[in-house]
């Protein structure tokens, strides 16, 4: 099925922004460079004092509406801007990541040309603070409960009809950190969520000032929320018992991990053993991949256990080479 661009639906995205200047211009370029048609453009600040406002000013000519005003976090500033735009098809696009080229065109055909999809998303690239693409977001065709174990959709490359929303309701503006996986979740119970492989259509800039990376407790504290909320919903399609041990357990998981890439070893074990008790399979997540066995044994030995692992490794190669006395 071939659409006609003069048969395109308005796509409406917005950037809720805030105290993100160094970033800002290249992710609203991004979106204004775009070769869509039909698309509305609108950029949330939330009151920003790093001049922010100047960038948008710079572009306002070419923006459908903007706004600097102080609001509650960047769930409010998305359904703001979503309340007030016009598409079919709406997206948000944080103020430090960036489209690729065609991106738009390249949803908005896809969910035309799939009439049951309420959403869809392609395949996210992970830029550094330079915009140096660094490697890519592991994304998957959707499966409830896939998501649940572990989320694989980048949340840069989401597109959604706006017939769904009115029926699942927008961002629940509780969350600080998980409100897009909690709306994925939502959309997902009720609706079929479309991939498209292969197509990369947006990026995500992981830099030092990242909201999941400087909050990561929070991070794991409202996705475990969305989780067990999801799966006391009556529109579940499967026993909830098994699934909720592996998902808890594989969240937990992921934050000891984090907290070891931090260096904070201590803080990390009691994460580990918990996600341990729940779903026993957590442990092969570290033995099947050789980089993370030194990590396995730090949190099982800590800091000390591993100084004297260490050795013996050593001493052991010593040892078969013939060299140790």
């Amino acid at each position: 099925m071939c659409i006609a661009m003069n048969e395109l639906p308005l796509v409406s995205v917005v950037t809720p922004s805030f105290n993100q200047a160094r970033f800002l211009e290249e992710t609203m370029l991004s979106v204004l460079h775009q070769d869509y048609p039909c698309l509305e453009y609108l950029v949330i600040d939330g009151g920003s004092k790093d001049g922010s406002t100047d960038i948008i000013q710079k572009y306002k000519h070419r923006l459908d509406y903007w706004v600097s005003e102080r609001d509650n976090g960047q769930s409010h500033a998305i359904n703001k801007g979503w309340q007030r735009s016009q598409g079919e098809i709406l997206a948000y696009l944080n103020s430090d990541d960036t489209y690729q080229p065609g991106a738009v065109l390249k949803a908005a055909r896809a969910l035309m040309t799939n009439p049951d999809w309420a959403m869809v998303y392609g395949d996210c690239g992970i830029i550094d603070e330079n915009g140096k693409l660094i490697d890519m977001w592991g994304a998957q065709s959707f499966d409830l409960k896939s998501l649940l174990y572990n989320c694989r959709i980048g949340q840069p490359t989401v597109f959604v009809r706006r017939s769904v929303l009115d029926c699942v309701e927008m961002m629940d503006e509780s969350f600080f950190m998980a409100m897009d996986y909690d709306l994925w979740t939502r959309i997902g119970l009720r609706y079929s969520i479309g991939y498209l492989p292969g197509e990369h259509l947006a990026n995500y800039r992981v830099h030092q000032s990242a909201k999941s990376s400087a909050h990561a407790l929070r991070f794991t504290e409202e996705n475990e929320r969305v989780i067990r909320r999801t799966l006391a919903d009556p529109h579940l399609p499967f026993p909830p018992k098994k699934v909720e041990n592996r998902a808890i357990g594989a969240l937990y998981f992921r934050h000891s991990a984090m907290l070891i890439s931090h260096g904070c070893q201590d803080e990390a074990r009691p994460w580990f053993w918990r996600a341990l008790r729940l779903y026993p399979g957590v442990a092969k997540m570290y033995v099947r991949n050789r980089q993370f066995l030194w990590t396995f044994v730090s949190v099982l030995l800590g800091t000390r256990g591993v100084e004297l692992a260490v050795r013996l490794k050593h001493s052991l190669r010593k040892f078969s080479q013939g060299s140790l006395v």
